[in-house]
């Protein structure tokens, strides 16, 4: 009755690394070579869309689950001074997920754990997206390993130290 929701991220993870190495494939052998515009698109499309409807799935999963069984705490993670309780607050649920309270449930221990899961999927495709598209921008592999370097580090300039900051100091993960 109770009993820890069945995680699909095994799927989640190999759905995404097939789309990466089909898109891959396609540019190392030069298929489609025309329509690499399209190719970037249907990538950015079919990685992105399915990802926040799962999110959006999983996160309506988790809190349906805290509001029929721990009442409280999902009245303190969804009130809000601006709107009373009307919704889930994102920065209150994501300190809830990335806490160690499980509320003494197996269940909400589980559901924070895949959402845990699902957040480093989406962290993975998001960081990963420049990569990607510059990987099907370019004509050989020469030229997108000689870019590389120079795309991480614009990345952790950019990305990173924005990410850790909203870690450290709003979500207090360490």
């Amino acid at each position: 009755m109770n009993q820890a929701p069945k995680s699909n991220m095994r799927i989640y993870w190999t759905a995404w690394l097939l789309m990466v190495s089909i898109v891959m494939i396609i540019c190392l052998f030069n298929f489609f070579e025309s329509q690499r515009g399209s190719i970037a698109a249907a990538y950015m499309l079919s990685s992105s869309m399915p990802l926040m409807f799962i999110l959006g799935i999983e996160g309506y999963r988790g809190n349906e689950y805290l509001k029929k069984h721990h009442r409280e705490k999902w009245n303190e993670l969804t009130y809000s001074s601006f709107m009373k309780t009307s919704g889930f607050n994102t920065l209150k649920g994501l300190k809830f997920y990335y806490s160690d309270d499980d509320l003494g449930d197996p269940k909400v221990a589980a559901l924070r754990s895949n959402s845990r899961k699902l957040w480093t999927l989406a962290w993975t495709v998001f960081v990963t997206m420049p990569l990607i598209m510059m990987f099907i921008a370019t004509d050989n592999l020469s030229t997108f390993l000689s870019m590389v370097p120079v795309v991480i580090v614009g990345m952790l300039i950019f990305w990173g130290l924005p990410i850790y900051i909203f870690r450290r100091l709003i979500l207090k993960i360490r």
